[in-house]
């Protein structure tokens, strides 16, 4: 039996490869570290809350569920927040204008805004579809799962070259067990195990970009399954009549 590989290294390669900017990304990062939070749950939600309060560090977060409850819960939880929805009701037409926020508001409209993007510590996604372009922004991930019945989608984050942290419920996920073991993601079961893995990341330069070589190199070493299916199928004429 011949294996040809996971086609999804291929489906997430190719969608990084068509990259195109979020509005106001830039503007609410600025120069400060980010960490970019993908598909959190509330155990995810509750630590990352704790080392975001604590620390010169800004976060962009994408919630698995956008019910308005929840996210209620998340401006409770990251007080110093902006939801995305209200920039793109504060700019019009921003989510069609790739390269600047800016154009469609006057002068006193962009000063507001580029205040309240510069002093949230907090952006929460509250909608859907842009997951997988926002970790191109991130210092660090974090994908969540991992405190419930297991992560999410790691290689969405590694593909950006990007170290991953997730929670303890990892196992079942053959590349999360291959992160790990190749330097380029960390499992956190806590608050304090969160802080520790995430301190060494954001403040040793080295470290953060051996991880995120690790991360590109994982993904580099793994996509061409696609065209190896597509090469068997026509070496074997499968789909003649």
């Amino acid at each position: 039996m011949q294996y040809s590989g996971d086609t999804r290294f291929d489906r997430v390669k190719k969608i990084a490869g068509n990259f195109s900017e979020v509005p106001s990304l830039k503007e609410f990062i600025a120069e400060s570290k980010v960490i970019v939070a993908g598909s959190t749950w509330e155990g995810d939600e509750q630590i990352l809350s704790e080392y975001v309060k604590n620390h010169p560090v800004k976060i962009v977060i994408a919630p698995h569920e956008i019910k308005k409850d929840h996210i209620l819960h998340l401006q409770k939880l990251f007080p110093d927040c902006v939801l995305y929805s209200e920039i793109k009701d504060a700019v019009a037409d921003s989510a069609v204008q790739p390269t600047s926020i800016w154009s469609s508001i006057n002068e006193q409209q962009e000063k507001d805004l580029q205040k309240q993007l510069a002093n949230a510590k907090t952006l929460i996604i509250d909608g859907m579809g842009m997951l997988s372009k926002l970790y191109h922004y991130a210092t660090v991930t974090y994908v969540g799962g991992g405190f419930k019945s297991g992560i999410h989608n790691t290689l969405e984050a590694v593909v950006y070259g990007k170290p991953v942290l997730f929670g303890p419920k990892y196992q079942k996920f053959k590349e999360a067990r291959d992160l790990i073991k190749e330097g380029a993601a960390f499992s956190v079961s806590n608050a304090e195990e969160l802080k520790m893995k995430m301190d060494h990341l954001l403040n040793d330069l080295e470290q953060l970009s051996n991880a995120g070589e690790a991360a590109k190199n994982y993904v580099e070493e793994n996509v061409g399954a696609t065209q190896k299916i597509i090469d068997f199928i026509q070496e074997n004429r499968l789909l003649t009549s």
